[in-house]
């Protein structure tokens, strides 16, 4: 897994087996890959889930370098077309 920004808690059961519950806060576009590294890293015996608890606005310092690397992800150029390529 990446080193990646995020929000963390956790705490630890004691059950018949041991159990720990992880809660954390990160972008969405960190979690793409996550399922297989956390199987990965467990072994196969983490479970997970997301839960989306909304939006808060990209940083301006940040957005052109999302947005390009968003765009080449699904295959097109990093730019973005300009406005006149949209209008007649």
């Amino acid at each position: 897994m990446k080193s990646q920004p995020a929000v963390v808690s956790s705490k630890t059961c004691l059950l018949k087996v041991n159990v720990t519950t992880v809660v954390g806060v990160i972008p969405i576009a960190e979690t793409f890959g996550f399922s297989n590294d956390i199987r990965a890293a467990s072994q196969g015996r983490a479970v997970w889930n997301t839960e989306n608890l909304g939006f808060e606005i990209l940083p301006p310092q940040l957005f052109d370098k999302v947005v390009g690397e968003i765009r080449q992800r699904k295959g097109l150029k990093p730019e973005p077309n300009p406005e006149s390529y949209y209008s007649d």
